[in-house]
């Protein structure tokens, strides 16, 4: 991981030590369902960004937010990894599980765009 300014940083290599080695850690991929449906980051759990606002663009209740990532395993004690499409709105959820005292997870910069450029990787798909 890389520090900058308190951020834990990820890359993709790291990542997939982490898959391949069957690590304990929960890989939490930030963007809309539809997206995480169609392609993922095999073990990763989908909560979307959007889920942490109101219909009015503010941020949901604290106790709210923290029963979406502890539901998903990414409680305080967990080892967690965020993700998205670009490494843009997994910041949110960053953010939001540091405000609700779940700790900073490392943040997978690349996301799913560097993670799906290379096709050695494995991707899952959500089944229906």
């Amino acid at each position: 991981w890389v520090a900058r300014g308190g951020l834990r940083a990820v890359s993709a290599a790291h990542v997939k030590k982490l898959v391949d080695g069957g690590a304990d850690v929960v890989l939490v991929d930030s963007r809309p369902k539809r997206k995480f449906d169609k392609g993922h980051v095999p073990g990763a759990v989908n909560v979307p960004y959007a889920g942490n606002l109101t219909d009015d663009g503010r941020l949901r209740p604290a106790a709210d937010l923290r029963a979406r990532f502890v539901e998903v395993g990414a409680g305080p004690d967990a080892d967690a990894v965020v993700y998205c499409g670009s490494g843009v709105t997994a910041c949110h959820d960053a953010l939001v599980m540091e405000h609700v005292g779940l700790g900073l997870p490392r943040v997978f910069v690349g996301s799913w765009s560097a993670w799906s450029a290379d096709p050695d990787r494995p991707a899952a798909t959500s089944e229906r």
